[in-house]
């Protein structure tokens, strides 16, 4: 399961950011270097993904790569790029 249910409480915003965090540009065609790029001591991944936020739904690579960091706690937003 891809989606995280939203957190209890109220939103509050934070002064500083994270040095782990990282914004990803994600475009149409192969895309090997995310498993790479999701390794710890990443906590945080913005996906900007292409059209209305579509992302290469039909590579395993890049799905699995997805799975196994948010299995190990890792945040993963998707923005569109437009």
């Amino acid at each position: 399961d891809l989606v995280r249910p939203p957190s209890p409480g109220r939103f509050r915003l934070m002064p500083d950011f994270d040095p782990n965090l990282v914004i990803i540009r994600v475009f149409p065609g192969p895309f090997t270097t995310l498993r790479n790029t999701l390794q710890p001591p990443l906590k945080g991944a913005i996906l900007q993904t292409f059209g209305a936020g579509n992302a290469p739904d039909r590579d395993a690579d890049f799905l699995d790569a997805l799975r196994e960091a948010s299995s190990r706690g890792l945040v993963i937003v998707n923005v569109t790029q437009c």
